[in-house]
C-alpha cells in the first residue's frame, strides 16, 4: 500500500513538472493514473484555484473538491474504485473551465466484461 501511495505522489509530481516545461499550456487535461484504486491526476489549470472532481460509471458516482498546486496541478486517489470501475471523469474550475478523461480511453485501456454463462440472458 505504501509502495502504491509514492508510485501515485510521483506520478503526480511528474505530471506538474511536464505540464509546468515548455511554456504555456495549451489548457487543462485530466488523465485516470495507474494503479491499485482510482487516481486523477489534472494539469494545467490555473494555480490554486478550487476544482471540482466527479468521476461516475455503473452504480458509481463520486465527487471531490480540491484545490490545484501552484503550478495548476492535482492527484485525486478514490479509494476503492478500481480505474476501469468508471465511464466518465471530469473536472472544473471555479472559473468554469473544465477537462475530461475521453470516454475512448475507458474502451482502450478497460476489458469488456465476460460473457454469461451457457444458459443465462439479459433483461430485455
Amino acid at each position: 500500500m505504501r509502495f502504491a501511495l509514492v508510485c501515485v505522489l510521483v506520478s503526480g509530481v511528474l505530471a506538474a513538472l511536464a505540464g509546468g516545461a515548455g511554456g504555456a499550456a495549451p489548457g487543462p487535461t485530466l488523465r485516470v493514473a495507474t494503479g491499485p484504486s482510482l487516481v486523477i491526476v489534472g494539469a494545467g489549470f490555473e494555480p490554486r484555484t478550487v476544482v471540482r472532481l466527479r468521476v461516475t460509471g455503473l452504480g458509481v458516482d463520486r465527487g471531490a473538491t480540491v484545490r490545484a498546486s501552484g503550478r495548476g496541478s492535482f492527484t485525486v486517489l478514490f479509494d476503492g474504485l478500481g480505474s476501469c470501475s468508471i465511464l466518465q471523469a471530469t473536472a472544473t474550475a471555479r472559473n468554469g473551465t473544465r477537462a475530461r478523461v475521453p470516454i475512448p480511453r475507458f474502451l482502450r485501456e478497460c476489458p469488456p466484461p465476460p460473457p454469461l454463462a451457457t444458459g443465462m440472458h439479459t433483461a430485455d
